[in-house]
């Protein structure tokens, strides 16, 4: 293992064994946003943790009880202890104090159901077509503004392998919104960002709305304030206000 990643494995310890400072905390939010793979890695596992909360699985949890006896009060009587890092051991030992304290390196689920819950609105103001057309797009629009979000989205994916199409960005920020509002956060995110990458002026300051929404959602704090932060500094820019208050719910 290399320094670097020792370095992590260490903040993430003291993270899950609720012996973390807020400046070392910093720090791993740091690091986790240079390292993806690690920081969905970290991500899974607080999901299934998640899980073992919301449906109460009393086996389980017994059984976590136990490892933590085993691994972390236990542990100072042994002679030797290997150290396993962030494993199925490491983390199901630290579970129970995750249930006990509430505390996630992200947001935890229900803290980033709730904000998105309160901020999130499709987006309504949309015109992908002029009056009297007749088109597939037409109907995709149609569908989207009576939140048939399903039936619209195959359209919008259709309309966008073609080359040169008008609006092409509007229909891009429709699609990533059908992605929205079927669960799909992840594909939302590279439609907004390709907006963002286009630097579309009508439509990007909802790009990045909607993707610091997308990241609540997902539990990534670090990428959402990140966004939000854009929105947050420039009283002209659309979803100031908003912005500024999930940051503050972020806190």
């Amino acid at each position: 293992m290399s320094d670097s990643n020792k370095d992590i494995q260490v903040l993430i310890d003291k993270y899950l064994l609720d012996n973390i400072t807020k400046i070392e905390l910093d720090m791993l939010q740091t690091k986790l946003s240079f390292n993806p793979e690690l920081a969905d890695q970290l991500q899974q596992d607080l999901e299934i943790v998640s899980g073992i909360q919301s449906h109460g699985n009393q086996q389980l949890k017994e059984r976590l009880k136990a490892i933590h006896k085993e691994v972390i009060v236990d542990a100072p009587q042994k002679a030797k202890i290997r150290r396993l890092g962030i494993t199925q051991i490491a983390v199901a030992a630290s579970v129970i104090l995750l249930l006990a304290a509430g505390l996630w390196f992200f947001l935890s689920p229900q803290a980033s159901t709730d904000i998105y819950a309160t901020y999130y609105q499709p987006h309504s103001n949309i015109s992908l077509t002029t009056r009297g057309d007749e088109n597939s797009l037409a109907d995709a629009e149609t569908f989207y503004l009576n939140k048939q979000y399903a039936a619209a989205l195959p359209i919008f994916e259709k309309t966008l392998v073609q080359p040169n199409i008008p609006n092409a960005d509007q229909i891009r920020l429709a699609a990533g919104i059908c992605e929205m509002e079927l669960g799909n956060f992840g594909n939302a995110i590279k439609y907004f960002e390709l907006i963002i990458q286009n630097e579309a002026p009508l439509q990007i300051d909802h790009a990045i709305w909607y993707s610091a929404l997308s990241f609540v959602k997902l539990g990534d704090k670090a990428r959402a304030i990140t966004m939000l932060g854009v929105l947050a500094k420039d009283a002209e820019r659309d979803h100031h206000q908003q912005a500024k208050n999930v940051l503050t719910d972020l806190e």
